[in-house]
């Protein structure tokens, strides 16, 4: 059979192309470790700041139902009868305990290889976060801080955003240093949420529970903070936690009373440290089972909240009032 123009062209010219565009792309376009890596902490701070907004919400729900009110919780606590003051925290703690002693005793035995404790998880554990024992301690700090106890938020966001970071993990099946290192993106996404401060979350994880600042675990870290922040601000706004009036400092002896303040607090927190630690040990003395004992202390918090209602709540409410003179 003759050779026609009509007939098909060679097409090794057009593979061999093709071949060398594949090699070229996979060359330029090549997806790493590192890569992935950002890729992960992007996804962890959009999700840790979602489950954030979600936590913050029913919060807020919860506290509307037990206060009848919306307003920031010192405000709220203010308005209500003297025994609401009282009852309101104690119920709360008693729900509080109730979740833990169920919890704990159904989700005792899912523990073994996990942790609730995103820091032991980072520092000296595998990276796994356990699911349902997360859940119950979530819980039960939710109807804690809705009812007044004084805690914060701060400490559930961190939970819960470090264990999304760790159930993606785990459903990846990523090797342990890189489940370790999403975890600590996920804890910087719920600092980062909890108080809009990106780089100050990045540095606190990095500092404080790696205990190493270096780009390669500092990258991941700052994009899932960011994102976390960025995320956090479209949906409950933006701004600083703390709105305080400028300061104008008008001479350098000023200077002095600061300092003085300054060196009281360190050495004022570390003695309130061990205040803390010797009320929880004698507390755990308490023959009394765990619902009675957080209810036992809600009755003392609403106790407080009839002399002043500052107490109730983390503390923000009573230092916006006093950054603004009142």
């Amino acid at each position: 059979m003759d050779k026609t123009g009509e007939q098909q062209q060679d097409p090794r010219p057009l593979i061999r192309r093709l071949l060398i565009l594949k090699l070229w792309l996979v060359e330029h376009f090549r997806i790493g470790e590192r890569q992935l890596m950002l890729g992960w902490a992007a996804l962890i701070g959009l999700l840790g700041a979602l489950s954030s907004e979600m936590f913050r919400r029913a919060s807020d729900l919860l506290h509307y139902l037990a206060t009848g009110s919306s307003a920031e919780i010192i405000s709220s606590f203010a308005h209500l009868a003297l025994w609401q003051r009282v009852a309101i925290p104690t119920v709360g703690g008693l729900l509080a305990g109730l979740v833990l002693w169920v919890g704990n005793r159904l989700t005792s035995r899912f523990r073994q290889k996990s942790t609730t404790d995103y820091m032991e998880a980072i520092v000296v554990g595998s990276g796994s976060i356990s699911l349902s024992a997360s859940i119950v301690k979530s819980l039960s700090a939710l109807f804690s801080i809705s009812s007044g106890a004084s805690i914060g938020r701060e400490g559930p966001l961190v939970q819960i955003s470090s264990l999304v970071a760790s159930l993606i993990a785990a459903l990846r099946d990523l090797p342990v240093h890189q489940r370790r290192q999403l975890v600590a993106c996920g804890a910087a996404a719920g600092i980062a949420s909890a108080y809009n401060a990106p780089i100050a979350a990045s540095f606190f994880v990095a500092e404080i529970i790696l205990g190493t600042v270096v780009v390669e675990a500092l990258g991941p870290l700052i994009l899932s903070a960011v994102v976390a922040t960025f995320v956090s601000q479209l949906l409950h706004g933006g701004g600083p936690i703390y709105q305080s009036p400028g300061f104008i400092l008008q001479s350098p002896l000023e200077l002095i009373p600061l300092a003085c303040i300054g060196l009281a607090s360190g050495l004022l927190a570390p003695a309130y440290l061990q205040f803390l630690r010797v009320t929880q040990r004698l507390f755990t003395k308490i023959p009394l089972p765990v619902p009675a004992k957080l209810a036992f202390g809600g009755a003392i918090v609403g106790g407080l909240a009839i002399i002043s209602p500052d107490v109730c709540g983390n503390g923000q409410g009573l230092l916006s009032i006093l950054f603004h003179g009142n």
